[in-house]
C-alpha cells in the first residue's frame, strides 16, 4: 500500500540540509563574535553544539565554509530588506497618482516612509545584530580577498534595487535616479551601523529621523525638510 511517509534517503537528505544550515548559522555567529581569524571548525562546532567531525564532514575547507557563511548571510539580510521595502512600496501604490503629484501628499508620504524605516532600523539592531556585523566584516574582508569581491558587488547591487524602485517612481531621469538611490542606501547603511553601537535607549531618534528625511526627500523629489 502506498503511503505519504518520506523514504529513508529523503529523511537523511533533509537532516543533512538542516545540519548544514545549522553549521552556517553558527558560523555567522562565530564570525560576528570572533572575526575571520577566530572562525574555526572547532569554534563553529561548539557554537552549533555538534561534533567536530560533522562540521568537517560537510565543510572540509574552513575558507569555503566562511565564504558560504558570508553568502548565506547576504541572502538572509537581502530577504529581510526586500520584505521591508515591499511594505514601503505598497504604501505608495495605495495613493492615487494624481495625489502623489501634490507636495502635500508627498510630504505626508515622507513622514510615513520615515516611520517605516526607523522601525526597520530598530528591528535590525535588535533582531539581526550578528548578521549586520558579518555584513560589515564582509566589506572589510573583500578588500584583501578577491574571492569575496564578486559577492560583495552582487550584494550591493541587490540591496540597491529597492532604493532604485522608490526613486524611479518619482523621477524619469535615470542618472538622477541612480544618484538619489545610492545616497539613500548609503545613509540607511550608515544608520544601521550606528545603531549597532548603541542600546535602543541611547539612540537619538530625532537625529536619525532628520538624517533619513534628507535623502528620502530627494527620492520623492521634494525639497529637504
Amino acid at each position: 500500500m502506498l503511503t505519504n511517509t518520506p523514504s529513508v534517503p529523503v529523511k537523511r537528505r533533509r537532516k543533512g540540509e538542516q545540519t548544514k544550515n545549522l553549521i552556517l548559522e553558527s558560523a555567522i555567529i562565530v564570525l560576528a563574535q570572533h572575526g575571520v581569524k577566530g572562525t574555526t571548525h572547532r569554534a563553529i562546532a561548539e557554537q552549533a553544539k555538534l561534533q567536530l567531525s560533522l562540521t568537517t564532514y560537510y565543510f572540509k575547507d574552513i575558507q569555503a565554509l566562511i565564504q558560504q557563511a558570508f553568502s548565506s548571510n547576504c541572502q538572509y539580510l537581502l530577504t529581510a530588506r526586500i520584505q521591508r521595502w515591499q511594505a514601503m512600496l505598497a504604501v505608495i501604490t495605495t495613493i492615487p497618482k494624481a495625489a502623489l503629484r501634490t507636495v502635500k501628499q508627498r510630504r505626508a508620504l515622507l513622514e510615513q516612509l520615515t516611520d517605516l524605516l526607523l522601525a526597520a532600523l530598530e528591528d535590525t539592531a535588535q533582531n539581526h545584530r550578528h548578521q549586520q556585523v558579518v555584513e560589515q566584516l564582509l566589506l572589510t574582508e573583500a578588500l584583501v580577498s578577491p574571492s569575496l569581491q564578486a559577492l560583495t558587488q552582487q550584494h550591493y547591487q541587490a540591496c540597491l534595487k529597492p532604493c532604485l524602485a522608490l526613486c524611479q517612481y518619482f523621477s524619469a531621469d535615470s542618472a538622477q535616479t541612480s544618484t538619489k538611490a545610492e545616497i539613500l542606501m548609503t545613509q540607511i547603511q550608515h544608520l544601521e551601523y550606528r545603531h549597532l553601537l548603541f542600546s535602543p535607549a541611547q539612540v537619538n531618534t530625532t537625529q536619525a529621523r532628520a538624517w533619513l528625511q534628507v535623502p528620502l526627500a530627494m527620492a520623492l523629489s521634494l525639497k529637504s525638510p
